[in-house]
């Protein structure tokens, strides 16, 4: 589908485990593979789905409409895929410029004038757990 089409086709946001992207990938559906990692079973998960898009040169845009706890997750996994795009984020507006607890964790938060948000290494920490 995607190379029948001048149109970038970014999907899988309902796709669940790896399996659901593998679908999209082998099938050459995607030109984008767009995981919600809350959605997908979790990191490990995302992280297996984007490496296997990895492998089809497909790069990984994360979908991301989750509480502070699934946004860190998905920053997290952005940062082990090497095929990682970018990440999409929702933001309440406030006159502050973003959500609270993101001007604690990032140097550049959402409502800036150069929309890139830093992720500060020492407010980070990394886990993996797989599944039993």
């Amino acid at each position: 589908m995607a190379n029948e089409t001048d149109v970038t086709v970014v999907a899988g946001e309902n796709a669940y485990r790896v399996e659901g992207a593998r679908r999209l990938v082998e099938n050459q559906g995607v030109d984008v593979i767009h995981p919600d990692v809350p959605k997908t079973s979790g990191m490990y998960e995302t992280k297996k789905a984007a490496d296997m898009a990895k492998a089809y040169h497909i790069p990984l845009a994360l979908h991301n409409v989750a509480s502070p706890v699934g946004t860190v997750a998905s920053v997290h996994v952005g940062a082990a895929a090497s095929n990682f795009l970018a990440l999409e984020y929702h933001a309440r507006a406030t006159s502050t410029g973003g959500v609270t607890w993101s001007k604690r964790t990032c140097s550049n938060p959402v409502g800036s004038p150069s929309r890139t948000t830093r992720v500060s290494a020492s407010n980070s920490t990394s886990t993996r757990s797989k599944p039993t």
